[in-house]
């Protein structure tokens, strides 16, 4: 005959303890985990948007003072002096703020007053492009960055060399991540521009 013995009340205190103990690691384990991840993803995402900043800045850059001409058309032998300029916003760090024209419509003409100002700059922590013609101090910017998840701490431009092939810019970009400010990234990178007129 079979015979039935339960759990004395030690032994079920003993094993109530241990489960206790071992769900409390495990919660705080996943806890760890689940952070440990999130820092992770913002890191990533942090870093992406930094190379996409970079691919974008020097795609336009790249551009300035470009001026479409027909195969036949010779170059003026007249000076014409460089669009880019590089200045401020309001109370932004010096040379925070770059703008040029480039022949967007390809028409071997750039109005003095145009839409083909192009230009980016550092305004409340966030980086602008100029969407319509605008100057460094006017209207007509929009984010590139969005200030709810990234922070841009800074945004420098500086020429560093002029040769007969064009003229060499640096730009230095610091950000941080909106959730965890601890996360940072910084690019430093040279920017050939084969166009830039003396």
């Amino acid at each position: 005959m079979l015979s039935f013995r339960g759990f004395t009340l030690v032994e079920l205190l003993i094993a109530t303890a241990i489960s206790s103990l071992v769900l409390s690691f495990s919660a705080s384990h996943i806890a760890y985990l689940y952070q440990s991840h999130q820092q992770l993803n913002r890191h990533i995402a942090l870093r992406d948007e930094m190379r996409t900043l970079q691919r974008l800045l020097e795609t336009q850059l790249q551009q300035a003072d470009f001026i479409m001409r027909a195969p036949s058309t010779v170059p003026s032998s007249k000076v014409t002096l460089s669009s880019i300029t590089i200045s401020q916003f309001d109370d932004e760090p010096l040379d925070s703020c770059i703008t040029f024209t480039t022949d967007k419509d390809r028409s071997g003409d750039i109005p003095l007053s145009s839409n083909e100002l192009v230009g980016f700059r550092l305004r409340d922590n966030a980086l602008e492009q100029s969407v319509s013609g605008a100057r460094c101090n006017s209207k007509g910017w929009h984010d590139i960055t969005d200030a709810r998840t990234t922070l841009i701490a800074g945004f420098r431009i500086t020429h560093q060399l002029t040769t007969p092939l064009g003229r060499m810019y640096l730009i230095a970009l610091n950000a941080s991540s909106r959730q965890d400010q601890n996360i940072t990234s910084s690019l430093h990178f040279t920017v050939h521009v084969p166009n830039a007129r003396n």
